[in-house]
């Protein structure tokens, strides 16, 4: 593909697009949501050493139980506020078809009647399996889904991507911070259980 050639893409966002969207930018923006390794490894080691106090003592505390479930609150409830946030978005859009037209000059994104230009020079990207999500700002994002589209206009929007953006960088090993708080979170709770 040459990105000489100009390309049009007419596609239909979903609710699960939007949520996804948003989830990535709040976690990759709010300093906070970066925590959330650190919650994982706690709430893991808060349940192994609630099911071994509850094995030994036939109880669990109620310190323990309130603060395990507190924990296990913040995380679920966080994640509950951002998917009601996405399906807000979703019922909040003018339309849920789109036309992206990639050009030299940027990407031009055409939405119920309503268009914007994104010089490329402003835009970031991050390209995922399902979806691309294109950022004219660090806390704002738009949703090209993959679904329904061909192969080969895959393929041209990657090579567009690929020749004019900024691609957002991402970690070399993502799995390293859940795996970490893991390890930790069973850890901590083995120590609490053997004082």
């Amino acid at each position: 593909m040459t990105t000489s050639k100009e390309l049009d893409l007419q596609v239909t966002l979903r609710p699960e697009d939007v949520r996804a969207g948003l989830l990535r930018t709040v976690l990759r923006q709010t300093r906070w949501a970066r925590l959330w390794p650190i919650w994982l490894g706690l709430s893991v080691g808060l349940v192994v050493y609630a099911i071994q106090t509850a094995i030994a003592f036939r109880t669990v505390p109620a310190p323990l139980l309130v603060f395990a479930l507190s924990v296990l609150g913040v995380g679920v409830g966080g994640l509950w506020l951002i998917s009601r946030l996405g399906d807000q978005m979703f019922r909040g859009l003018p339309s849920p078809s789109a036309r992206w037209h990639f050009s030299t000059r940027g990407v031009d994104l055409s939405s119920g009647g309503g268009s914007q230009r994104m010089p490329w020079s402003e835009l970031r990207y991050e390209l995922r399996d399902e979806r691309l999500l294109v950022h004219p700002t660090p806390t704002t994002f738009h949703v090209l889904p993959f679904a329904g589209l061909s192969v080969a206009q895959r393929t041209d929007v990657q090579a567009w991507l690929e020749t004019h953006g900024k691609a957002i960088p991402q970690p070399k090993r993502p799995w390293l911070p859940p795996v970490i708080a893991l390890g930790l979170g069973v850890l901590t709770a083995v120590f609490l259980r053997t004082r």
